[in-house]
């Protein structure tokens, strides 16, 4: 089950349970968080902060600048439009990373698994 709730600093929270989540976010901006579990998060519209937690999970920022954080586990990421930052938390797991459309900037210097592409900054 997910859970979805408004915030005060116009966030929507779209929040999964801790097992194998598919969860989607609106058309404005939205925090995703899936927890454990191998979940599969789509941003979608606005400047979104998508999560993926521990266990192996796809996020998908969608339109706008968003920031996705991978987390523990052998992730897939991709950025879609937008100028968006990545983190692949560095954890020792494999993680793809496809920056997509627009300035992206991947905030954690790659593991030695890693790998970046469409990516054109890195901070790490």
């Amino acid at each position: 089950g997910t859970h979805l709730s408004g915030t005060n600093d116009g966030y929507t929270n779209v929040t999964g349970k801790g097992g194998n989540d598919v969860l989607r976010g609106t058309a404005h901006p939205d925090i995703i968080s899936g927890y454990a579990g191998a979940d599969v998060l789509y941003g979608r519209g606005g400047g979104d902060q998508v999560y993926g937690g521990s266990g192996a999970d796809f996020l998908h920022g969608g339109r706008g600048a968003d920031f996705l954080l991978g987390d523990g586990g052998t992730d897939l990421i991709y950025g879609g439009s937008g100028d968006d930052f990545v983190d692949s938390e560095g954890d020792g797991s494999s993680d793809y990373v496809d920056c997509g459309r627009g300035h992206d900037t991947v905030v954690r210097t790659p593991g030695s698994g890693d790998t970046f592409v469409n990516c054109e900054e890195f901070l790490g």
